[in-house]
């Protein structure tokens, strides 16, 4: 006996699909554009019905029961005329097609979920040999199956163009990227964008963390956007007293210390108040892999929504595979950061280190020398990796408040220095006073 439904599938749903299309073409657009694809049907005659009518729509034809006949014979699997035709008696009209488009996805997962239960079977087999990549492998299974991790193929540059049209309605030199707060740096960058993995490096004591979380802290307040940072080396409650000190500017001593003067507590009080109702996550578990900080920033991204993330730092966080050399390990960890920005459609902020040869004294003028690439601690590949790579130059010992963000590498825009200042009591990094006229651009 044939079930015409059961939990793994429903036929009248499948032919009252086909039968809407049949009768008004354009349903077939308002059923891909709520995700109906051809694995999605489960009878095979009904799943070569929709297949015909897929490609007979985009060669331009006419759906109707003799071109979806016709295109059948053609491939060598004919289906009779009298099918299609009999599919009109379950016509319900285009208008209510899309219950109809959920229910066959909802079948369809049903049968995923079946199927990965196998799958998930088989991959467990390898668990003792190599735990963290079937942990990766069955998550993948779940964000798959869950639609939020679509893959992409590929596109007509027809609408990758409407889609950079549409960047120019908000005018001319206008910024189309995430802010960071900090004009001129957004002008060089043109703002942070989707897929971009941004390293920020110098060496230590310089500030690297400072401007991180100040970056971090522009996004919230300027976006609303959730923003998440890994902080490999310091706790979360050493970041959080730099953001109060930095928003609230009250002393990073003072909330060290725990002794404020009564406007201090006033200021601490409605910068809390303000920042509760921002979408800040902090992980602060040392001793990473990549592939947990993969795993937590996906699952953040399906429960919460992430618009930014930031790793503090690079050389702290482990690798999945065993490596001979540090080079190797940094290799496959800047890989994969690149590969998390472009998979989860946001930008990655990472900061990493400076090799001391960064601070030697130039062999020519024998001043302070200027961070270049090649000073990139480990890894050659985080210079090839990234979209964006800007060092931190401060003398903090000659004059602690001058700053500048050496943009070295730029993919999408300029390279060039960029003047601010640092207030090293209150953590935080404000745009340079105008007058000070040390704008540089390449």
């Amino acid at each position: 006996m044939i079930h015409e439904s059961t939990e793994y599938f429903d036929y009248g749903a499948e032919r009252a699909v086909l039968a809407s299309i049949l009768l008004e073409q354009s349903a077939i657009y308002e059923a891909q554009n709520i995700g109906l694809k051809l694995d999605d049907f489960h009878h095979p005659k009904y799943k070569l019905i929709y297949e015909a009518m897929e490609d007979i729509s985009q060669s331009g034809g006419v759906i109707e029961p003799l071109t979806v006949t016709d295109w059948t014979i053609k491939r060598g699997r004919p289906i009779p005329q009298t099918d299609v035709i009999a599919l009109f008696d379950d016509s319900i009209g285009s208008s209510f097609i899309i219950p109809k488009v959920q229910i066959i996805k909802e079948r369809s997962m049903v049968r995923q979920i079946s199927e990965m239960g196998g799958k998930i079977t088989e991959i467990s087999k390898s668990f003792l040999s190599d735990p963290k990549g079937v942990t990766d492998q069955i998550e993948k299974l779940f964000i798959s199956l869950s639609g939020k991790n679509i893959t992409k193929g590929f596109e007509l540059m027809n609408g990758c163009v409407h889609e950079l049209l549409k960047e120019f309605e908000s005018g001319p030199n206008q910024v189309s990227g995430i802010l960071t707060g900090f004009p001129d740096l957004d002008s060089h960058l043109n703002g942070m964008r989707a897929g971009q993995m941004i390293v920020l490096a110098a060496r230590p004591s310089v500030g690297k963390t400072s401007l991180a979380l100040n970056i971090c802290q522009n996004v919230l307040k300027i976006s609303g956007r959730p923003v998440a940072v890994v902080s490999l080396e310091m706790p979360k409650i050493e970041l959080v007293a730099k953001i109060m000190a930095s928003e609230a500017r009250v002393s990073l001593r003072s909330i060290q210390n725990k002794d404020f003067r009564d406007d201090e507590m006033r200021k601490i009080g409605t910068m809390v108040k303000d920042f509760s109702k921002l979408p800040l996550y902090i992980d602060d578990q040392g001793g990473q892999t990549i592939y947990q900080i993969q795993s937590k920033l996906r699952k953040l991204k399906m429960e919460s929504g992430l618009g930014f993330v930031c790793i503090d730092y690079l050389g702290l966080v482990k690798p999945h595979s065993k490596y001979s050399n540090k080079a190797d390990q940094v290799a496959e960890i800047s890989m994969m950061i690149k590969a998390l920005a472009k998979e989860l459609e946001i930008p990655i902020l990472v900061l990493a280190q400076l090799n001391r040869e960064a601070e030697k004294a130039d062999n020519k003028t024998g001043g302070r020398p200027r961070p270049a690439l090649h000073n990139l601690r480990d890894s050659g590949s985080i210079e090839q990796d990234a979209d964006v790579v800007m060092f931190i130059d401060r003398d903090k010992h000659v004059n602690p408040e001058k700053a500048r963000v050496l943009i070295a590498k730029n993919r999408a825009g300029e390279v060039g220095d960029v003047s601010l200042r640092f207030i090293g009591h209150y953590s935080t990094f404000l745009p340079a006073l105008k007058n000070n006229n040390n704008q540089h651009r390449a």
